[in-house]
Formats: structure tokens, C-alpha cells, sequence
């Protein structure tokens, strides 16, 4: 794990945008989850039985056996948790490595609330697992977005300092933080350019 380096004063942190957007982002998706799954009874039951038929018609006709309601389901799950991940860690990146643990507990919480008080749904232990993977996905794609914010702060950061640095070592700094350069008498201005002595 990196060290965070301090901003100087007066310099804003260029990712702070980009996290809150994240952050509301991933309440979202936080609520489209619970929204999910927590309603009583299979989500879109309708559209299951549809699905069902659908793959039962196409596997008469081609479609490989692999390509089950069981791997469809399993498959929404991840697809349900990948930005859960993703935007749980660009929300976060300090705590970026917590953000797949809260997810895997997360949805051992769901599948528990499932199994014990919604009437028509069950808990699994497959689910939880896919979940996770899930949000592992997730916070594997962060990681690229996470290093160039970290390139950028780092850039900002040695950016604002080289500039103080560029003040000349005849100027002097005030009390109150302000810079004070020497003037240059007509004698030094004229010496200097060469036009006489």
C-alpha cells in the first residue's frame, strides 16, 4: 500500500469529483440490489418462465446444453455484483481492499434475509459465492482507474511544489507568506543588457 502524498495548500484534489460521483453511483446500485432482492417471491417471475421456455426451445434447436436457466441466473448474479465492486472502490480507494470482503458479506446478509423471512425466495451458498466473484471483477477493473487518479494526485501534488520552487533564492518571504523580489537599479539593468560597460 502506497503512501498518500499531502497536497500543498490551496492546490484541490483533482479526483474529488470523480469519488462523489462514484459514491452516488454506487447508492444506486445499493438500492437497485435491495430493490432486487428483497422483494417476496422470484424477481420478474414472468420474464423467468419466458427465459425457461426460451432455453428450453433453443436447446431442442442447437443451443449447447451449458447454457442453462441455472447458468443464466448465476451469471446476472455476477453481472449484479460487478458494479457493486467497481464503484464501491473508486468511492473508496483508500479502503479499496475492504470493498470485496463488504461485498461477499453483504450478500451472505441478503441470502440469510432471504432464506429466513421472504416468503417464496431461498438462500444459497452458490450465490454468495458468484456474488463475491461478482465484486472481485469489480474491483479488479478499478484498479487501472485507481492508479491514474493516484498518477494524477501525485502529478498535482509535484506540480504546486516545483512551482513555489521556482522562486529565485534572492527573493525573501514575508511573515505573512508572501514573496518579495529585489528590484534591479538602472545601473544592473543597463550592465545586463549589454549596452553599456
Amino acid at each position: 500500500m502506497s503512501r498518500r502524498v499531502a497536497l500543498p495548500d490551496g492546490v484541490a484534489d483533482p479526483n474529488r469529483t470523480a469519488r462523489r460521483c462514484c459514491t452516488v453511483l454506487l447508492l444506486l446500485v445499493l438500492a437497485f440490489i435491495g430493490w432486487i432482492v428483497l422483494k417476496p417471491g422470484p424477481p420478474a417471475g414472468v420474464a423467468q418462465l419466458g427465459l425457461r421456455g426460451y432455453l428450453w426451445h433453443g436447446g431442442r434447436h442447437g443451443l449447447p446444453s451449458w447454457v442453462s436457466f441455472d447458468f443464466v441466473e448465476s451469471l446476472a448474479n455476477v453481472i449484479m455484483f460487478v458494479p457493486l465492486g467497481l464503484f464501491g472502490a473508486l468511492a473508496v480507494p483508500r479502503m479499496q481492499w475492504l470493498v470485496w470482503p463488504a461485498c461477499t458479506a453483504l450478500s451472505g446478509v441478503i441470502e440469510t434475509l432471504q432464506a429466513l423471512l421472504l416468503p417464496g425466495r431461498y438462500g444459497m451458498v452458490e450465490d454468495v459465492v458468484v456474488n463475491s466473484l461478482g465484486a472481485l471483477i469489480g474491483v479488479l477493473l478499478a484498479v487501472p482507474v485507481l492508479v491514474s487518479r493516484r498518477r494524477r494526485y501525485r502529478r498535482a501534488a509535484a506540480g504546486r511544489r516545483s512551482a513555489k520552487d521556482r522562486v529565485p533564492r534572492s527573493a525573501r518571504q514575508t511573515p505573512n507568506g508572501s514573496v518579495v523580489r529585489p528590484t534591479r537599479s538602472a545601473t544592473e539593468l543597463i550592465t545586463s543588457d549589454g549596452r553599456n560597460g
